[in-house]
């Protein structure tokens, strides 16, 4: 989704550097060749098979480049200090900003397919019969916390070091070698993971635009947004990942890449580009590669986006990019790419026989991806897994899970998406030869969630440029109910893949989450079958959810042997201002269930952010995604939350920051939270 981007001069930034573009360019009007085989599913399943075998660039780019994956030059992390907010403008000034900024954002605002607030009954299609909203006891809310939780990057940071306010936040984060490593919108920040204490002075962070400098040089990208990160504990490099687009012309897009040269993140790093201009079917006058998500096994670096295209409605469905990992830890000048455009090159929903809709032979599938109206069928958001303790699943040639949710309606489903890349291990040849197909699991019901509460309190930019009296604080936006990040290890006979969504519960914002246990077919080896569910099937569904309370935005991170993991939230609601939460679950208690919603680090206000009082036209933001890691001892997690008080109208109006705690616009924060079982 693109964000609204505002100077800390009071007077929103209408585009940061324009610039013009050298990384190579990809086109949709040639496809990967790719074989495939069709198998008939079984009862509540679909199996669909394909094999990809030509690079990115030779496959995809018009302009004759060998890959759309080039390496721009090398950076550097450089703690930066941060800059004072300026005084408070004019009520008139900010609010013409605003209507500006919004009128030119509204049409290239991008959500979940379908549109939100769909609530069309899907068997009325004839495809899925009814199901029912979830329902869950109500768990209790605790403060024990036995961990450790310390304030990250927020919104003051964001405005003075990084140079601009932008909502919501976003939360990336990874761990290794002794440090944490958190993303946000616009800055990087390295924190010491023994005591979660800044890495450097005041605040260890640094602007991103200044991190990604050498990729904007000839290009006319100029707006970043939805970071991730990953330690990679085999090569033991960083990488850090994250949208880039061009709001002026809209004629150009890619995905940066960052790769540290050596253990440490506080070193050099080599800067990649990855183009994804014309990564979809339909792309005109460019695509819009929404919400990058990051994966990786032993083998690969795996980059999934959805995609939009920049001058119409058309969505083209979900994209995967897998990257040679090798190659990248060696800072290599264009690593071997293979590009599989998912939502073009799979049916998304297997037709009933004799089903108006697919009048021909079974199996049919439909597919809707690329359609300017009507896109419904058509696969979104794969979340590729990471695998942070080395616990690869290197079967199969060595193979990469991901998991996506199937609400094509944004309205109850219980189906998600359990995706395999086999044969990995072929990425650092010339052409490699990627085995990719799904599995729909049924199981627990889940979704489209409703907006979560929040306790009163202060709003002084509300009272100041909405009020006097300003209205009371919005809701905080779940967005959808679209997967969220995926955690995968693989013990000494099993794989298994974990996941959450933001999930209607009891009426309310609740959480929904599966750990699944991959099976392969006993008579043709290659080919999955329906994995087993240790939770998040209907006789053992896996909900958090509070009669009174809300939480959204998981993050999995799930433990070395698969015996433990821990879920990463946000809690809130008339009781609570945006707080950091935690949920442990176990096997051996209670089969994986979570036991309580444990208050890691307490909020200190409410969320007193411009997209709450109407002021976008996206509603309400929080943030699209926490972030969640797991090490062979703790497990770490970025947690939007509200971190200091809100202070009153008049403090407001002489001091904007509230004594150097939020921007102008906005108050968000996160926590940075370490526990263990």
């Amino acid at each position: 989704m693109k964000r609204r981007k505002f100077a800390p001069a009071a007077v929103f930034l209408a585009g940061l550097l324009l610039v013009a573009v050298t990384a190579a360019s990809v086109s949709a009007a040639t496809r990967s060749s790719a074989t495939a085989a069709r198998t008939a599913p079984g009862p509540g399943q679909t199996v669909t098979f394909k094999t990809f075998n030509n690079q990115c660039g030779a496959a995809l780019n018009v302009k004759g480049s060998s890959s759309c994956l080039k390496k721009k030059g090398t950076s550097g992390f450089a703690s930066q200090g941060a800059k004072p907010l300026p005084k408070l403008p004019a009520k008139a000034a900010i609010k013409t900003a605003l209507a500006k900024q919004n009128r030119a954002l509204k049409v290239s605002t991008r959500s979940q397919p379908p549109k939100r607030g769909t609530r069309a009954s899907t068997s009325s299609f004839g495809l899925k019969a009814a199901v029912v909203s979830p329902v869950a006891p109500s768990l209790p809310v605790v403060t024990h916390f036995g961990g450790t939780a310390v304030n990250g990057l927020n919104a003051y940071n964001q405005a003075t070091v990084g140079g601009y306010e932008i909502a919501p936040s976003d939360n990336a984060i990874c761990e290794g070698n002794g440090f944490v490593v958190q993303g946000v919108q616009n800055l990087i920040g390295i924190w010491d993971s023994g005591t979660l204490s800044p890495h450097g002075p005041v605040i260890a962070a640094q602007g991103l635009e200044s991190f990604f400098a050498p990729a904007f040089g000839g290009t006319s990208l100029d707006t970043l947004g939805n970071p991730k990160c990953y330690y990679d504990p085999d090569t033991q490099k960083w990488f850090f990942t994250i949208e880039a687009t061009d709001s002026a012309t809209t004629a150009q897009s890619a995905v940066l890449i960052a790769v540290s040269s050596s253990s440490t993140p506080v070193g050099s790093w080599n800067i990649y580009t990855l183009d994804t201009s014309f990564s979809g079917t339909t792309c005109n006058p460019a695509c819009f590669p929404d919400r990058p998500k990051l994966g990786a096994n032993k083998n690969a670096i795996f980059i999934s986006t959805d995609s939009f295209d920049y001058g119409s409605t058309a969505f083209n469905g979900a994209q995967m990019y897998i990257l040679d990992k090798g190659a990248l830890a060696l800072g290599l000048g264009s690593p071997s790419t293979q590009y599989i455009d998912l939502g073009a090159s799979f049916g998304a929903e297997l037709c009933p026989v004799g089903s108006p809709l697919c009048p021909g032979p079974p199996p049919q599938y439909l597919n809707d991806c690329g359609l300017a109206v009507g896109n419904v069928f058509c696969f979104y958001s794969v979340e590729p897994a990471q695998t942070p303790n080395s616990m690869y699943s290197t079967d199969r040639g060595g193979t990469e899970f991901a998991l996506s949710a199937l609400d094509w309606f944004s309205s109850l489903d219980d189906r998600i998406a359990l995706w395999a890349f086999t044969n990995t291990s072929t990425i650092n040849q010339v052409f490699p030869s990627i085995n990719v197909q799904y599995v729909f699991y049924t199981g627990q019901s889940y979704g489209f969630p409703p907006n979560a509460a929040q306790k009163l309190g202060p709003i002084p930019f509300g009272n100041t440029f909405i009020g006097p009296p300003g209205p009371p604080e919005g809701p905080i936006g779940t967005q959808d109910d679209r997967m969220q990040p995926v955690a995968f290890t693989h013990t000494s006979r099993h794989g298994h893949v974990m996941g959450a969504v933001n999930s209607i519960v009891n009426g309310r914002a609740g959480i929904a989450y599966w750990i699944l246990r991959p099976a392969w077919s006993a008579a043709v080896p290659s080919q999955m079958i329906t994995p087993h569910a240790l939770v998040g099937s209907a006789a053992n569904p896996g909900y958090i959810s509070n009669a009174s309370e809300d939480v959204a935005f998981p993050a999995v991170a799930l433990g070395p042997e698969a015996l433990a993991a821990t879920i990463g939230y946000t809690l809130t609601g008339p009781g609570y201002f945006p707080s950091a939460a935690i949920s442990h679950v176990r096997a051996d208690t209670n089969f994986w269930k979570a036991p309580n919603i444990t208050i890691a680090k307490l909020g200190q206000g409410a969320n007193d952010d411009y997209t709450e009082y109407g002021l976008s036209p996206t509603g309400p933001l929080w943030g699209f995604y926490s972030g969640g890691v797991a090490d062979l001892s703790n497990r770490f997690f970025s947690i939007g939350m509200i971190q200091s008080p809100n202070c009153s109208d008049v403090e407001f109006f002489f001091d904007p920051s509230c004594g150097g705690t939020r921007g102008l616009f906005t108050n968000w924060g996160t926590a940075l939270v370490k526990t263990s079982d």
